[in-house]
């Protein structure tokens, strides 16, 4: 599904990659750090039982192919990013509660649509572009985000890393927050319950126990449909 919003945010995102890659044309430094652009890393439907975030997309494109991905089909970049770490042990999550459904019904994208090595990459490569146009693609992703997550209306919300869940929280000052632990927190945007948990180098999820716990409690009433 594409709604018209949708739409415009593909646009708009393929004219914000068009200014990256000017200034990556004047700046050697940036240029090694930008790995290109993704939208969505999975089909788009509505009312997905679970919405996924990371934080950026990696560089596993540009190690295969020696090239940057500039990819706005979802069809196409499912193809071409099937495996990520914390993926697989979300998936790992959802059986032990023995609902895999939930996994089948997800949307997969990052709180930043501009891929680079790691996240370190990702706050050099912010600090390299242009002032006026750092400022711009912080804005615009803010009004992406937000506008992706009321145009598709996920029952749940998960983020992997504490980097993306302090995004959110920025994201949503008006937040509530539910409970948490150490490597596990619940807040509520909107009425929407974000689950988030942290990741060790590599991805991997820290304390796979403890968010399962979290994971259970918010999807209790969750059914297959």
């Amino acid at each position: 599904m594409e709604t018209e919003n949708l739409k415009n945010i593909k646009n708009e995102v393929k004219e914000t990659r068009n200014k990256i890659l000017q200034a990556c044309d004047s700046n050697e430094k940036l240029k090694k750090l930008y790995k290109g652009c993704i939208v969505y890393l999975s089909p788009l439907h509505k009312n997905p039982k679970v919405m996924l975030f990371g934080t950026n997309p990696g560089d596993g494109y540009y190690r295969r192919e020696k090239q940057i991905i500039q990819e706005f089909d979802p069809q196409e970049t499912a193809k071409k990013f099937s495996h990520y770490n914390f993926w697989l042990d979300f998936e790992e999550c959802c059986k032990k509660i023995n609902k895999n459904f939930l996994f089948k019904d997800i949307v997969k994208t990052n709180r930043y649509f501009f891929a680079t090595n790691s996240i370190k990459d990702l706050n050099k490569f912010f600090k390299l572009l242009p002032q006026e146009l750092r400022w711009e693609i912080l804005q615009k992703q803010k009004n992406w985000i937000e506008t992706i997550i009321q145009e598709l209306s996920p029952k749940l919300i998960v983020c992997a890393g504490q980097k993306t869940y302090d995004e959110f929280k920025a994201l949503y000052p008006n937040h509530e927050y539910i409970e948490g632990s150490k490597d596990s927190n619940v807040i509520r945007i909107n009425g929407v319950y974000l689950l988030s948990f942290k990741r060790r180098i590599g991805g991997r999820m820290k304390n796979k126990p403890d968010f399962v716990k979290y994971l259970k409690k918010y999807t209790e009433n969750f059914t297959e449909t």
